[in-house]
């Protein structure tokens, strides 16, 4: 006799040796439960309620397992154990011990592995995932299962497993889920996915950062889609990401001898979230990227709207780190207009100027000085360099 067949068994037998010696009556429900047939037990823990809703939950999902091997893909046996699934009480995993949480969990598991029906799977699922049972073995098999999908056959399974990642997954869990949230092929299962990946995010996040700092820009790309689209993410884990992101784009750029339009492209859009989210503990990964925007807008790469954008972006991101070199290249810039007139570079110069008047640091002094006086700008630059100037805190 098995282990589950011997625990079945002497819980029954304690169940009706309970009923003979106790001084409270067994009542009618339960004795159905323990003298009747499969479908007689599936009705009792459907009526019962109170303390016995517990019992005959728990000896509903003992007896499915006990008698699973023997009478195999048996519909009232599945139905069985769907109903003790269902009819566990929500406040359980609060009001047990830790023992008996394992135990629970472990009769989950074999539940979901022994059974095919996927209505069991779901039941199971869908239980665990409420009560926020753990279950290591569970979560691998499920990443086992979704990994192996190229794609899902059985929809509302597949939304209960990936679900269910979101409770009792890990890291690995989160980069299955996060590979799938990318594929066209997936999205009818946004919804879960995102849910799942935001649950997941935090404990997942130093793996995500290595992992970034190793991909190529594709990849990168992708990741920083899933993760800047996913409205479930906290701001602060997505300027996180969108850091990291940024700083793999400047290496790659920096290693690959330029960056194409791909690659610039996602700079910009990086960048952009640590502007609008005014990730100022970036400052340090801004500055590196101004330095590398200056070399594309020289270079052609970066036209004149995108290095003004950036310009822009450094007084939210690094307000003080920055006035120095948006300075140092308003003086450049200076130099150059002294014997021609570039009017195509009048965007970056409004945006430079604009940015240090809105920083104020006095270091702006000298070049906005010097606008005023080069008479190669025109007065839109010339106002701009007047009112920025007047800004500057002394």
């Amino acid at each position: 006799m098995t282990f589950r067949k011997k625990s079945a068994a002497v819980f029954f037998a304690a169940f009706i040796v309970w009923g003979a010696y106790s001084q409270s009556p067994v009542s009618q429900n339960k004795r159905n439960f323990i003298r009747g047939s499969i479908a007689d037990k599936t009705s009792a823990v459907v009526k019962a309620s109170g303390e016995e809703k517990t019992e005959l939950s728990l000896a509903a999902m003992d007896f499915a397992l006990a008698y699973k091997s023997a009478l195999g893909d048996d519909r009232e046996l599945s139905a069985l154990a769907v109903a003790g699934v269902l009819s566990l009480p929500a406040d359980y995993a609060q009001t047990t011990d830790a023992a008996d949480k394992e135990r629970l969990a472990d009769t989950f598991f074999q539940l979901y592995t022994q059974y095919s029906d996927d209505t069991v799977k779901i039941a199971v699922l869908d239980k665990l995932t409420k009560l926020k049972l753990t279950n290591a073995k569970l979560a691998a098999a499920l990443n086992r299962s979704i990994k192996s999908a190229a794609q899902p056959e059985k929809p509302a399974l597949t939304k209960a497993a990936v679900s269910a990642l979101g409770v009792i997954g890990d890291s690995s869990s989160f980069f299955i889920l996060l590979d799938f949230a990318s594929r066209s092929d997936w999205k009818n299962y946004s919804a879960e996915l995102n849910a799942s990946l935001a649950s997941l995010s935090e404990k997942s996040l130093s793996d995500l950062i290595v992992k970034i700092q190793s991909e190529n820009t594709d990849e990168c790309k992708s990741i920083f889609n899933v993760i800047m689209q996913n409205d479930k993410f906290s701001s602060v884990y997505k300027a996180e990401v969108a850091e990291n992101v940024l700083l793999r784009a400047i290496y790659i750029a920096e290693n690959s001898g330029g960056a194409d339009k791909t690659l610039v492209d996602l700079q910009r859009a990086s960048f952009k979230i640590l502007s609008e989210l005014k990730w100022t503990r970036g400052a340090k990964t801004a500055l590196s990227f101004f330095d590398a925007a200056k070399q594309e807008y020289e270079s052609n790469a970066l036209d004149e709207a995108g290095f003004a954008a950036v310009i822009t972006g450094m007084t939210d991101v690094a307000p003080i780190e920055s006035a120095a070199s948006l300075s140092a290249y308003l003086q450049k810039m200076n130099r150059e207009m002294e014997n021609t007139k570039r009017e195509s570079t009048e965007p970056v110069v409004l945006a430079i100027i604009n940015a240090l008047g809105t920083i104020g640091d006095k270091s702006a002094f000298d070049p906005l000085l010097a606008v005023i006086n080069n008479y190669n700008y025109s007065e839109t630059v010339v106002a701009a360099a007047r009112a920025a100037l007047a800004k500057l805190k002394w």
